[in-house]
């Protein structure tokens, strides 16, 4: 019976531990690892269009294709990069909750489980008991 008790608290425990991660910045250091590589794809997007905009200012007549290309192909691989690893962050930290959730899950119905098993065996009992006090 003890095992039973105990097991109970390890569940309330594990789920005030998990409510207290989502309370205590869980989700805004996700935010703000997310927040910090969307900035810099805006900061590398704001400086390509500047680039393109001060090309076409000091060469107005020429083809500036070239330069735009060139512009282009040193600033999208950083900011792919940023976005890709802004993508992973969100998938490790989604992923890591989800396990902490299966898990928390499992061990709340394997305690329900316990004290349903618990509950049944003292109905039982009871019953038994009043039979057995019935009989003459």
């Amino acid at each position: 019976m003890p095992k039973r008790r105990e097991t109970v608290q390890t569940d309330a425990q594990a789920a005030e531990a998990l409510a207290l991660m989502y309370r205590n910045g869980g989700l805004s250091q996700l935010r703000d690892r997310a927040t910090t590589f969307v900035w810099a794809v805006l900061v590398l997007s704001a400086l390509a269009i500047i680039a393109i905009l001060v090309i076409f200012t000091v060469r107005p007549d020429k083809d500036n294709t070239a330069l735009i290309a060139l512009v282009l192909g040193f600033l999208v691989p950083p900011a792919t990069g940023f976005l890709a690893a802004a993508i992973r962050e969100i998938h490790t930290s989604v992923n890591g909750r989800l396990t902490q959730l299966l898990l928390l899950t499992q061990r709340s119905a394997h305690a329900e489980g316990h004290l349903a098993g618990t509950a049944d065996a003292a109905t039982a009992v009871r019953i038994a008991e009043e039979q057995r006090e019935s009989q003459p």
